[in-house]
């Protein structure tokens, strides 16, 4: 079979037809001395051109073929004035792109082969030519600046691109026979030109690999943290595949188990079994991550924090609604569902349910209403569902600050789901953490008061602890934040690695004073800060949050903040403490008031 590096089926691909791609390559049982790199996985590149290839095709005795994905649908692409059109909404907004296809691969192919010639000398007798793939729609645009063995579409690649192998020969064969007596191809002969050689492709691998199996980061200790997490997530894969045989599974497990991780690959699996599947989860931010993975795969794969699947059935017009009050959502909303959900276009239609943070969703009247939406309701129907009930449930919390959830109902444990909606459901609880490091892990378990504690946490212990600092009052808060953030940033950490998380409010104490704090001291280097959701992950921005919004969710460093000394044994401030400590994936920082300063 075709030697496909990641083998990792397609975790972060962008587009339907890159999937489809993978998986006629990873299924492929003839090609055998075939390589193929592909591009998934990729955050952040040591050269921009890397992360633009969606596949490098390295045939022996032939060449190295680029290959572009287009995935758009009829009628597109288009072509006005020049400038390429994919969708509808990139023409309404009058984006185009202005290179296109043809001159994207061509440039990243130049630059692959001008980057491996300029590496290894023995390199440089190689055949290089792009290829660009329409997917799932036909394109017949003849022009100047493309050959027509430079690209295939739908029309060509036939029923489950079986045809792939053969169009891709087609083109380096063919390409083979342009360059004959060209101009700068004097060292081509078509006959005797054999390569690349075994010991060519070796060399390319040796090359290439490590710019793609590995995260550009400040140093390299965080480089090798990434690539730590990356492994680790795949052995939790395994786990998936061990159980993928049972159509019916809720994983109860503690944070920092990859639970997340095991809801987004069952997603990508029950599209490509092509199973109407609804996805839903809690938190609103996780759940802006997990639109995006979802939204490549939105053919099957329906996704809505549980939140918005009430408002999208009960078809209540928000802004006719004072949804600052809270008997909104936990009264008059489900009430509105009840009387909605019968002529809802989603009544009856799924055949496979995964809940990810079921610990926040699955009580009697949600899991009636989530039952409704099934073919075949709970007792038949497929089923993943993954949770921590034990620590992360905000109905442990009856003061907890989210409005959509009543206080007042039950909360189902998974044996009673078991017992009483699906007696074949399987209960698995996992307890290998893969996120954090030994010394997070720990300090989880001991402020957390976390038992049984984890079996094993796989990631090597680097010797690093969390750091704990102790302030007198919020003036001396700032202090302390204020100087963390100054040695993070000596230490080559972005701010958008940084995230401060409250055991109070999402606009929290430490942070409502910090920015006059910095103005006051005439600070050189002036932060600048977030609470919106939207601005997690930005660039040049410190997001902050409180701990429950950010269940689910991880970064490099975490600052926690507003942790109140004599109140550090509450059931309520451990349970926070576990999910904020468990956030983190490098760095961890606990400011701690000390009542007896």
């Amino acid at each position: 079979m075709v030697k496909l590096i990641p083998s990792t089926k397609y975790r972060t691909t962008k587009s339907r037809g890159e999937i489809n791609l993978f998986n006629k390559f990873y299924t492929d049982k003839k090609y055998d001395d075939w390589v193929i790199l592909h591009s998934q996985d990729m955050l952040e590149r040591v050269r921009k051109w890397m992360g633009e290839i969606d596949y490098i095709v390295i045939i022996p005795k032939k060449g190295v073929v680029c290959i572009e994905i287009k995935s758009c649908f009829e009628p597109y692409p288009k072509i006005k004035d020049g400038c390429w059109f994919y969708n509808a909404t990139q023409e309404k907004n009058n984006k185009p792109d202005t290179d296109g296809p043809f001159v994207q691969a061509k440039n990243n192919t130049q630059d692959l082969r001008d980057f491996l010639k300029n590496t290894s000398n023995n390199l440089k007798d190689i055949i290089f030519t792009r290829m660009i793939i329409f997917t799932d729609s036909p394109f017949k645009q003849k022009s100047a600046e493309w050959l027509d063995f430079e690209y295939v579409d739908v029309d060509d690649l036939g029923e489950n691109y079986n045809n792939i192998f053969k169009l891709i020969i087609n083109t380096i064969d063919k390409f083979r026979l342009h360059c004959v007596n060209k101009d700068g191809f004097g060292w081509f002969n078509n006959t005797e030109t054999l390569t690349p050689k075994p010991e060519q492709t070796k060399k390319i691998l040796n090359i290439l690999r490590p710019d793609y199996e590995n995260y550009l980061s400040p140093d390299n200790r965080r480089k090798k943290l990434i690539n730590e997490l990356k492994k680790y997530t795949e052995e939790q894969f395994e786990i998936l595949d061990n159980v993928s045989q049972n159509e019916r599974i809720i994983v109860n497990s503690p944070a920092g188990t990859g639970k997340t991780l095991l809801a987004i690959e069952m997603a990508r699996r029950s599209f490509m079994n092509k199973e109407k599947t609804l996805f839903i989860c809690f938190n609103n931010l996780l759940g802006k991550r997990i639109r995006n993975e979802m939204e490549p795969l939105s053919e099957y794969i329906t996704f809505f924090t549980f939140s918005q699947l009430l408002i999208e059935i009960s078809k209540v017009d928000l802004t006719k609604i004072d949804t600052s009050k809270t008997s909104f959502w936990r009264d008059e909303l489900k009430v509105l569902v009840y009387k909605h959900i019968d002529k809802s276009k989603y009544k009856r239609y799924f055949d496979h349910l995964i809940i990810d943070e079921a610990q926040d969703i699955t009580t009697s009247d949600n899991l009636l209403i989530l039952s409704s939406l099934l073919k075949n309701d709970l007792t038949k129907s497929k089923l993943s569902i993954f949770g921590d009930y034990e620590w992360q449930s905000v109905y442990n919390f009856v003061n907890s600050q989210f409005d959509y959830f009543d206080p007042s109902e039950e909360l189902i444990y998974p044996n009673k789901i078991k017992d009483e909606y699906c007696n074949d459901l399987s209960l698995l609880n996992l307890r290998v953490n893969c996120r954090n490091s030994v010394g997070i892990s720990n300090q989880a378990q001991i402020f957390g008061g976390m038992n049984p504690p984890y079996k094993k946490v796989l990631r090597p212990d680097d010797n690093t602890n969390p750091i704990i600092k102790k302030y007198k009052d919020l003036v001396n808060q700032y202090e302390q934040i204020f100087n963390i953030l100054n040695l993070l940033k000596k230490q080559n950490y972005k701010d958008e690695d940084i995230v401060i998380l409250s055991l109070s409010s999402k606009k929290s104490a430490a942070m409502s004073g910090l920015i006059d704090y910095m103005n006051e001291i005439n600070a050189k280097i002036k932060y600048q800060f977030s609470y919106e959701n939207n601005d997690f992950g930005k660039k040049g921005m410190i997001f902050s949050t409180s701990i429950r919004s950010f269940k689910g969710l991880e970064s490099p460093v975490v600052i926690i903040t507003d942790i109140e000394q004599d109140k550090m044994n509450e059931e309520e401030t451990k349970s926070l403490l576990y999910t904020g400590i468990t956030r983190c994936v490098e760095k961890l920082y606990l400011l701690i008031r000390d009542n007896n300063a």
